[in-house]
């Protein structure tokens, strides 16, 4: 009995710092913290981030990479347009599938979206 009370514990303790080393990963990476939104019908995107938008259709918002001028925005090999460089900007609201979006012109690396459909919500229940 003392024994499995001594495993659950030590479990219960690996739990804990697990999840304290994967919060401390995410808090310490400068472009996870520019990822959000409520992930239902609307997210926040910059360069390398990658998200689910659970809905459709999902208003996107876009950091831009700092730097003078503006850039092209491309996802799916079409100009999605030029936006400012350092600002955060609302590239439109996206559709089922899944998108890269990449900045022309910079070394940035692409952010991935991943938009969930609405085709099954309410069908036969």
């Amino acid at each position: 009995m003392k024994t499995t009370t001594s495993r659950v514990r030590l479990l219960s303790l690996a739990c804990v710092a697990g999840t304290a080393l994967l919060l401390a990963a995410c808090g310490s990476n400068p472009v996870a913290r520019s990822c959000g939104g409520n992930n239902f019908d609307e997210i926040q995107l910059a360069p390398g981030c990658s998200a689910i938008c659970a809905q459709e259709p999902c208003k996107v918002y876009f950091a831009m990479p700092a730097g003078e001028g503006d850039y092209e925005v491309r996802g799916r090999g079409v100009s999605i347009g030029r936006y400012p460089a350092g600002e955060t900007v609302f590239l439109g609201s996206f559709w089922q599938g899944s998108h890269r979006l990449t900045v022309e012109g910079t070394d940035a690396p692409p952010a991935y979206l991943h938009v969930g459909g609405s085709d099954n919500i309410g069908v036969g229940d």
